[in-house]
């Protein structure tokens, strides 16, 4: 759905991208969250380490506007991962269907 910028050199990154999604409080909206480290000037992802993952649900960031979660890499954990979100008004769909974006 989406990626944020790249941060040089810190352990403990805090990233500014904002990406927007519907809510849809009727289907389960799974997502995943992944973490690389990127040290060529490219920004390729084919060439960076991976650090980890965290799996959640749409709902889980909708219901906790300031999510954590640990980061997860080879069955450990490796970090915490932490995600705010915040409600942004949101224009009907087609066929009149409202959701919230977040």
């Amino acid at each position: 759905l989406g990626r944020t910028e790249c941060i040089d050199n810190e352990l403990n990154p805090e990233f500014k991208e904002k990406i927007t999604l519907i809510y849809d409080p009727y289907e389960e909206q799974k997502l995943t969250f992944k973490v690389w480290d990127i040290d060529d000037y490219e920004n390729d992802i084919n060439k960076a380490d991976f650090l980890g993952e965290m799996f959640c649900t749409l709902e889980e960031l909708v219901d906790n506007p300031k999510f954590s979660k640990p980061l997860r890499y080879e069955g450990s954990d490796f970090g915490t991962i932490y995600i705010k979100t915040e409600k942004v008004n949101a224009s009907p769909q087609k066929g009149g269907k409202k959701g919230k974006k977040r």
